[in-house]
């Protein structure tokens, strides 16, 4: 029947949102001579209504403060803490090309998503002004200062399932076009058992496929208004020299490597699941519509109860596990920091021959280390060590350290408590 009144056949839904998202996408796709996206015209024209500067939100005066009085066991100390003046700068940084909801080839029913920011001469950069104030009977601490996070060509990848009933999208109703609500009651609905999880491993609705992140380059700087602690300074050099901005780097890609992990794993698919599952009944328009819908409820998941003594003494080791852990990362870190500045005023005495040689020593060692560790294997998986005392020797040294916390904890003396703040006594 088409090909009698002269079409081709190839718009049975029509064209008006195929030129509509070709719009779109030739402006995501175009670029300046520099590599930049034309899309920051836009960005620059809206955060200018906000800011009154282009390419900057800003969102001035105090964010959230904390004033804390401690009275305890003759430790008296008045502390404040606040948040102001959060900026985000460069927003019109963006690269070329833009993808947004561009389908895959031989792959139905999957959108890819680029974008990277940052990209040009200056980074994206979010900063804020830190206030931490704290004055006891023989010490008083005042720092004032500006935290900045900045970092370089920031790109990040999405990919999405989406699936669509046919027949929800051609009868959507212009009335409920601004309703979020109904635009996912069109989206292929997840069956889900009584504790909201999904039934099987099969994949509708909408999934998040690959989600992943990463900058090329990233700093931390601190820029002192007030600051009475010494060790905010030396921060402030070390952030700003070669190995802080490359240890700064490394450590962002980390976070946003677990961050990409998160947002992809089952935490916010379920919830994303249970979200399209209460759409149709949130929708005007949609036959399962109801006007005072409170929310689907789900039972909650069954535990398996524990004796009393039992959990009593795995809740006793989770703590002394989570206290070493917290303290050996505390004292790595800073014998890392302490040890690397060290090092590197040593550095600077020596001649270019002595540090060749110094170069040579330690990729001897490193190549001996490497060496011995490919032909050596760890007490937990060496074969001559019966399999049971393996097992056991992690739980005798709990042991043994939960015995030693109970025989130094008692009662018995007076504790005299002192510390520091930035280097600051």
């Amino acid at each position: 029947a088409r090909m009698m009144v002269g079409a081709d056949g190839d718009s049975p839904y029509g064209n008006l949102l195929r030129m509509a998202y070709g719009f779109l996408d030739g402006m995501m796709s175009e670029s300046d001579d520099s590599g930049m996206s034309d899309m920051n015209s836009l960005v620059a024209s809206l955060t200018e209504r906000q800011s009154g500067k282009t390419g900057d939100i800003h969102f001035l005066g105090k964010l959230f403060g904390s004033d804390l009085d401690i009275d305890f066991n003759g430790l008296n100390a008045a502390i404040s803490f606040a948040v102001s003046d959060v900026k985000v700068s460069n927003i019109d940084s963006l690269g070329s090309p833009i993808e947004l909801l561009r389908p895959v080839i031989d792959r139905p029913n999957t959108l890819n998503n680029t974008a990277s920011i940052g990209v040009g001469p200056e980074p994206l950069r979010v900063s804020f002004r830190l206030l931490i104030r704290g004055k006891g009977d023989e010490v008083e601490v005042d720092n004032d200062l500006v935290l900045g996070f900045s970092v370089n060509h920031m790109r990040m990848i999405a990919e999405i399932l989406l699936q669509i009933e046919e027949l929800s999208f051609l009868n959507f109703p212009l009335g409920d076009v601004l309703n979020i609500d109904c635009w996912l009651a069109t989206v292929v609905t997840p069956v889900l058992n009584k504790y909201g999880l999904r039934d099987s491993e099969s994949e509708t609705g909408i999934v998040l496929r690959n989600l992943a992140m990463a900058v090329a380059e990233a700093r931390l700087d601190i820029d002192c208004i007030l600051c009475t602690s010494p060790l905010l300074l030396e921060l402030a050099d070390y952030f700003s020299s070669p190995q802080g901005v490359e240890d700064t780097t490394t450590v962002a890609n980390d976070i946003f490597a677990y961050i990409s992990r998160l947002l992809g794993g089952n935490f916010i698919q379920n919830r994303l699941d249970k979200v399209l599952a209460e759409a149709q009944m949130k929708c005007p328009h949609s036959p399962p519509y109801e006007q005072n819908f409170a929310g689907l409820q789900f039972q909650a998941m069954e535990t398996v109860e524990q004796p009393e003594s039992l959990y009593g003494f795995l809740v006793a080791i989770a703590v002394v596990v989570g206290m070493l852990l917290v303290v050996i990362s505390v004292l790595v870190l800073v014998t890392r920091f302490v040890s690397r500045r060290r090092h590197n005023r040593w550095c600077k005495t020596l001649s270019r021959t002595q540090l060749k040689e110094l170069a040579k020593i330690e990729r001897d060692e490193a190549a001996k280390a490497k060496d011995l560790n490919t032909r050596v294997t760890s007490l937990v998986r060496s074969k001559e060590v019966p399999l049971i005392a393996r097992l056991m020797m992690p739980l005798v040294i709990l042991a043994n350290i939960g015995l030693f916390l109970s025989g130094h904890l008692s009662l018995g003396g007076t504790v005299n408590i002192s510390g520091s703040f930035a280097g600051q006594d």
